[in-house]
């Protein structure tokens, strides 16, 4: 596919598309592609900023917009273009930065009511235009490293797949808006929605998606005032808790002694005898069956005892004093000592699932 260098000059398109290669090791420096009408052009990473300054009104297209969107991000903030910056911020706050990929999971979701998976943009074109592209993995392998030309030049096949792709983009997402729109019309969808949301609320999935490709990048960090709150806060109902548990005489028999109290760990909280508490919380399932006047079997752990995870007893553990003061003793502890640690991040998200690790119930 020909294409030629953007030598400048504003683009007479909207929408345009743009498509990123990387190439490189450490912090490549990105090249990109618009598409434009049957046009389409190679920007080179020094003229990235140039080229947002003179489209800055322009609809934007993209596919997987959260690795685009932070890429140049990283590339203006990385050569101190300040106000390129600003304005490719302005683009996703503005409702002008759309994603096809979203856009496709948006139209089948509305379509058959399940949450469909994010298509690739070679399945996305082969199923809306009839196109075969080259994969993201076969098209990067195309690239090369030279001190010349670009910097940290592409061969001419890699950018011929990168113009390639940008064009689908472009084709793919007008294809795509027909199909939104007729889903538009027979839902009776109130167009002042469609330009505060974009179609099928485009824009909110699309500032949503680069938020989680920014928490994919770190994790979540939390601020240090609000982490000292939520461990003093932890402490608190700790402290509380225990007293409850202590009061009771068949509940102080779970906790491990310390002459007149428990037994408290370096960060405050109490450790229990495994056996004595799976025989207290079995006497406290029977009392509620009889109080309650209904069966009740407390929940069993994979070695048929007595669960003690307060997660397993589910509602129940909510409907007694004595088990609520357990249940939010061990959540306590628990989130205490997540949130204690301030030099790592709070929770790890996965992007694109959406899937989160570390965050405590």
């Amino acid at each position: 596919m020909s294409h030629a260098a953007w030598d400048g000059q504003r683009l007479d398109c909207d929408p345009l598309s743009l498509v990123l290669l990387r190439i490189g090791e450490a912090r490549p420096a990105p090249i990109l592609a618009a598409g434009a009408g049957e046009g389409q052009w190679v920007i080179r990473p020094e003229q990235i900023g140039e080229f947002l300054r003179a489209h800055r009104e322009t609809l934007i297209i993209c596919h997987d917009v959260g690795p685009l969107f932070w890429t140049i991000s990283d590339h203006l903030r990385g050569g101190s273009d300040q106000t390129a910056l600003d304005v490719w911020w302005d683009w996703p706050r503005s409702g002008r930065l759309r994603d096809v990929m979203l856009l496709d999971q948006l139209i089948r979701e509305a379509n058959h009511r399940a949450r469909p998976d994010a298509a690739s943009l070679p399945d996305l074109a082969g199923r809306t235009l009839g196109v075969t592209l080259a994969t993201e993995a076969t098209s990067q392998a195309r690239s090369s490293v030279q001190a010349q030309g670009l910097g940290q030049q592409a061969n001419s096949d890699s950018l011929d797949d990168l113009c390639r792709r940008a064009g689908a983009v472009l084709g793919t997402y007008k294809a795509l808006l027909g199909v939104a729109d007729q889903i538009i019309r027979a839902q009776g969808i109130d167009p002042t929605s469609i330009g505060r949301f974009g179609p099928l609320a485009l824009n909110l999935q699309v500032q949503g998606a680069i938020a989680l490709a920014a928490a994919e990048r770190a994790g979540l960090a939390m601020d240090e005032a609000a982490r000292q709150e939520i461990v003093k806060a932890c402490e608190a109902v700790g402290k509380a808790s225990i007293e409850t548990l202590w009061g009771d005489t068949e509940a102080r028999r779970c906790l491990v002694h310390d002459g007149d109290g428990p037994k408290l760990t370096a960060t405050g909280f109490p450790k229990f005898r495994k056996r004595s508490l799976e025989l207290w919380l079995d006497q406290l399932a029977a009392s509620m069956a009889c109080l309650h006047a209904i069966p009740f079997t407390p929940p069993m752990s994979a070695d048929g005892r007595t669960s003690t995870d307060p997660a397993e007893w589910g509602f129940w553990r909510r409907c007694h004093p004595l088990l609520r003061a357990w249940s939010d003793l061990m959540a306590a502890s628990s989130l205490r000592h997540r949130y204690a640690q301030s030099n790592e991040p709070m929770v790890t998200v996965h992007a694109p699932s959406g899937r989160i690790d570390g965050l405590p119930v």
